[in-house]
């Protein structure tokens, strides 16, 4: 993870979040039904940010980062 690029390493902590929000939501959503199971996850990295959103990224990505980005926009749209 050392010699990882910052926006790789971002990208990692945005995968971790979301992987922590549904670990913590199989217990949160027990013990406070009204949430809904919604969440937010507060992030300042605009490039994290775009590389989720953007359908046809022009950044190279790794076959990591795209497993990423494909869980983090799966939980994204569960939900909705």
């Amino acid at each position: 993870m050392a010699s990882w690029s910052i926006p790789k390493k971002q990208l990692c902590c945005l995968f971790k979040a979301v992987e922590l929000m549904f670990a913590l939501g199989t217990v949160t959503d027990e013990q406070y039904p009204a949430l809904n199971g919604q969440w937010v996850i507060l992030s300042d990295s605009a490039l994290a940010l775009y590389r989720l959103k953007a359908k046809h990224s022009k950044c190279q990505m790794t076959p990591l980062e795209k497993r990423w980005l494909g869980f983090i926009r799966a939980a994204c749209l569960a939900n909705k």
